[in-house]
């Protein structure tokens, strides 16, 4: 069966996905009642992007709140129910919000997580998370650590992001 899923911000603490069987009716099949919410603690926490892997839908975001914000992201099966989240710290300034603004998966599986970093309001950089296909382990042979700090002006963002015909990241912000 083809659905339709996206990804909201929930007001509080949450985000999650919703997913439709026929026009305007919900797929009672994914999450029990066609809603899916994951949780990350007290802090906001949301969904901004979506990508498929398999039947499986992977949603980033962040969690917490302007200058404290990480990146977080959770993988939904096709039932709706969470198999595995991650919450990452970017290493370069902890306490400046990381806020993923896109979600990728590769053709090997690999999750990559896009966005602001170092900076929530101003300053930022752009970040990017690559992790292996267990979802947990940052990829060591993307820049060592499996994650890149780019700083191309003043106040640099990604918003978007595809894979190239060659499988390179190419990414879409301001500076």
């Amino acid at each position: 069966m083809n659905r339709l899923q996206w990804a909201m911000a929930l007001a509080c603490a949450g985000y999650g996905a919703i997913a439709t069987a026929a026009p305007g009716d919900l797929d009672l099949t994914f999450g029990g009642t066609g809603i899916a919410i994951a949780d990350f603690g007290t802090a906001a926490d949301r969904g901004q992007s979506l990508a498929l892997s398999g039947t499986d839908v992977v949603i980033g975001g962040y969690t917490g709140y302007f200058t404290d914000a990480d990146f977080v992201y959770q993988r939904l099966n096709d039932a709706g129910l969470p198999q595995l989240g991650f919450t990452h710290t970017f290493n370069g300034d902890p306490a400046s919000g990381h806020t993923a603004e896109k979600v990728l998966v590769d053709g090997s599986g690999r999750i990559v997580l896009l966005g602001p970093v170092n900076g929530r309001y101003d300053n930022a950089e752009i970040g990017i998370l690559r992790l292996l296909p267990d979802g947990i382990t940052p990829d060591a042979t993307f820049d060592g650590d499996g994650e890149l700090v780019i700083d191309v002006g003043t106040d640099a963002r990604a918003f978007d992001a595809v894979f190239d015909g060659s499988g390179n990241i190419v990414l879409a912000g301001t500076d």
